[in-house]
């Protein structure tokens, strides 16, 4: 089968660009005509062997005017009829009505919390949009979580999946290899938080960055580290803040950064599924978040993690479970037993199944 993925981006540290990797691998391996289409990528996140063809940069930053020039990038694209189109992002999920048989990955629309009021446009465009265009004229769409899937429009339910992510897409952790990153990582200090994702506070508020740089300096024993996305800027901004900053670290290397923390930190208001807790469990290290969004169904509360109510509680919670060395063991054996079951192999199968239905 031909099947051409289409993203906005493939970057280190962007959840639903490791997505695109671990499916387009997958697909690839089974002997499909696997190609990636984005106007940016990082070789670490294009699978080795794939046909990777550039688009054109999206220049704007408003919504509509996206949609617009993606439009422009039809005629570059190919037009075999039978080719499988997955869009992956916004804006290139606006071509599901041009593009035959189409399949949206929806990973939902970040809220635009501490936005301003050009945020909340782009986020109620990106809703309507999606509501009442783009979703309806898709053949299919696979969506990651029951919480996405009850935010769908009633119309799309019948031509809808959920298939939650694997979570083994980083090698496992040695333990050698921990206990080094670890050693380099504490800098004297006793204990280890880790978060993931993008490196820039202000650019996605919800996901509370702040509000973690703001704990960390009430614990003088704890040093946090920081994994994902960001410029020299937002790297900057953090290692002036104590943060031992490992921008696009190497995914070949990312279980041994995860296996070197003591607890892997979330303090996001929203999240569609919640991929660093699941990377998190996967290398047997404990997640402490806010109770929001899809966390709930990657969390096993009180098991493999713990799941609080408000930063106050996350504040105590970390204190708490950095006092419990023997707790912390348990949880992170309690996450490795339960990755057992969540693997890429069982996503990307249940996947392929659906988008050659």
């Amino acid at each position: 089968m031909k099947v051409s993925f289409l993203s906005e981006r493939m970057l280190p540290g962007l959840g639903m660009d490791r997505l695109v990797h671990s499916y387009a691998s997958f697909l690839a391996q089974d002997g499909h005509d696997v190609r990636l289409h984005t106007p940016e990528a990082s070789l670490d996140l294009v699978p080795s062997g794939l046909t990777h063809t550039p688009l054109p940069p999206i220049r704007s930053r408003r919504a509509p005017i996206q949609d617009w020039e993606v439009w422009g990038a039809l005629p570059a694209l190919p037009t075999s009829k039978e080719r499988h189109w997955v869009l992956a992002t916004p804006p290139y999920t606006s071509l599901s009505g041009f593009l035959g048989d189409t399949t949206i990955l929806h990973g939902g629309t970040s809220p635009p919390t501490g936005l301003g009021w050009k945020g909340t446009a782009t986020y109620l465009w990106r809703e309507l949009s999606s509501s009442l265009v783009h979703l309806p004229l898709a053949t299919r769409i696979v969506t990651l979580s029951k919480f996405l899937a009850k935010g769908l429009p009633a119309s799309v339910h019948g031509a809808t999946a959920i298939i939650p992510p694997g979570w083994d897409h980083y090698p496992l952790k040695t333990r050698e290899e921990s206990a080094l990153m670890r050693e380099r990582l504490l800098g004297g200090r006793q204990h280890l938080l880790l978060v993931m994702g993008r490196l820039n506070a202000k650019y996605q508020p919800y996901k509370g960055l702040l509000d973690i740089l703001r704990i960390v300096r009430s614990l003088p024993h704890v040093r946090l580290a920081a994994s994902g996305w960001g410029d020299d800027r937002d790297g900057c901004a953090l290692q002036h803040a104590g943060v031992a900053v490992l921008p696009q670290h190497p995914s070949e290397d990312m279980g041994n950064l995860i296996g070197a923390a003591d607890l892997v930190v979330m303090a996001s208001r929203w999240e569609g599924y919640g991929l660093p807790a699941a990377e998190a469990q996967f290398q047997g290290v404990p997640v402490i978040a806010l109770n929001r969004g899809a966390l709930s169904e990657v969390v096993h509360q009180g098991v493999s993690g713990m799941l609080v109510d408000d930063v106050q509680g996350l504040a105590d919670g970390i204190r708490n479970l950095l006092d419990e060395p023997q707790r912390r063991k348990e949880m992170g054996l309690a996450g490795q037993e339960r990755a057992q079951s969540r693997t890429w192999a069982h996503a990307a199968a249940t996947f392929s199944s659906f988008l050659f239905s």
